[in-house]
């Protein structure tokens, strides 16, 4: 098949319209009274029987914490996956925010805020933002708000997916679709939450696969229903494994960064760029990148008054070394805004 060059708005290459999902899909969204966000209600919490941390993968730790990746644990209850399926399915969210990723998947982003309260709540919940933060091992928040609830759908997938693009790979001459979860590869944020939508009874595979500093390849506990998976994938080469068996995978990813602005913070567009709307992306990463560099200005003009205030003196080395990093933290920011 030829590729088919539409100009949408997540750029060429893009098509919405789910014309390769079972329209039952569509009618169980229909079907599906929406409701508010409650943690008392829609929250099912149990810590992860295990995290696996980069030295169980013989992995130096170049992230923001020692823990690599958790198996999949309970968090959300039957009422909200119903929930977050129906915001993903509704026919005027496929129409504006889905594109496939191969001949029998897709992926649904940027609906989040305006589209899919239910879905943008949750993960702006502060007992959510607890729960993951725990996991992680350092406190997160959410990235902007095109990267809440970005949602991989696969349909009767047979164990291949060679017509996918990974993340970060596209060209414009590469594929028809849009990149895809699998094929291995790093993430743009620090962390990402990836959580099961669908029933996973008869299905092998459909988890997370980790390869670690020594080419082992490492897969996470099967995953179940409204279970999710934390990992730090900026810093973890991983990727979606097809399943087989069951008739439909349907993953919600949402991305983290860490929420104190002194940590440091390589997030990267690579792998979200060919898969977004440009101005809207490019504006809601300069400002959260802006507003990071807005605090930490303000915190070194705090410390520079009071030195002065003290009489303590200038520091010249700290002073240079406070402004190398933020002109590195500026480099950055302009390697990833591309002129398109």
């Amino acid at each position: 098949m030829s590729a088919q060059r539409v100009v949408t708005a997540m750029g060429s290459r893009r098509r919405h319209k789910a014309d390769n999902l079972p329209e039952s899909l569509i009618l169980s969204a229909r079907t599906t009274d929406p409701i508010a966000f409650d943690p008392g209600k829609h929250l099912a919490f149990q810590f992860p029987q295990k995290i696996l941390t980069f030295d169980d993968l013989g992995q130096s730790n170049d992230g923001i914490s020692p823990n690599a990746v958790s198996e999949p644990f309970s968090l959300f209850t039957e009422e909200a996956v119903k929930q977050m399926r129906a915001e993903v399915f509704r026919e005027d969210i496929l129409e504006k925010h889905y594109c496939a990723t191969g001949r029998s998947s897709g992926q649904v982003r940027g609906h989040c805020p305006t589209y899919a309260k239910f879905i943008c709540d949750a993960w702006n919940s502060p007992e959510v933002l607890n729960i993951i933060s725990e996991v992680a091992g350092v406190t997160l928040v959410p990235a902007i708000d095109y990267d809440i609830g970005h949602t991989n759908v696969s349909i009767n997938a047979d164990g291949s997916e060679n017509d996918c693009v990974a993340p970060g790979e596209a060209t414009d001459d590469s594929a028809e679709f849009c990149e895809s979860a699998f094929g291995w590869h790093r993430d743009s944020y620090p962390f990402v939450v990836v959580t099961m939508l669908s029933d996973c009874d008869g299905m092998i595979g459909g988890g997370i696969a980790i390869r670690t500093a020594v080419g082992k390849i490492m897969k996470a506990r099967g995953p179940a229903r409204g279970t999710a998976v934390v990992i730090q994938g900026r810093y973890v080469d991983h990727q979606a494994t097809a399943e087989m068996g069951g008739r439909e995978r349907t993953s919600m990813v949402t991305s983290f960064p860490p929420k104190s602005h002194h940590i440091k913070d390589e997030t990267t567009l690579r792998g979200v760029r060919n898969i977004s709307h440009i101005s809207t992306l490019y504006t809601q990463y300069t400002e959260y990148r802006l507003e990071n560099l807005e605090q930490r200005v303000h915190d070194e003009l705090t410390k520079l008054r009071k030195r002065k205030r003290t009489d303590a003196g200038f520091n010249v080395r700290q002073t240079r070394d406070w402004l190398r990093e933020q002109t590195g933290f500026l480099d950055a920011m302009l390697s990833e805004l591309q002129v398109h």
